[in-house]
């Protein structure tokens, strides 16, 4: 199956190992721009790096609804 995703943003929370990192991966590879969040930025960072295809990494605590809106206005911005 071909899935075009290259003019999609994907905002993958828990991205930065398990499942969230994989799945991440797979919409890097069908050509989504991906921002890799973690609580840790910089290795979100790291794993943005290493997806390339002009994924961004950012650090996030998602249980914080304030970080949780700069997160979507720091996205949307990149």
């Amino acid at each position: 199956m071909q899935i075009d995703l290259s003019a999609r943003v994907a905002l993958v929370t828990g991205s930065t190992r398990g499942i969230g990192r994989e799945i991440a991966n797979v919409l890097s590879g069908y050509g989504a721009r991906v921002a890799v969040v973690g609580r840790e930025k910089e290795k979100a960072v790291a794993v943005a790096a290493e997806l390339g295809g002009g994924a961004t990494g950012f650090g996030c605590d998602v249980s914080d609804p304030a970080a949780v809106a700069q997160l979507v206005a720091d996205t949307e911005s990149a």
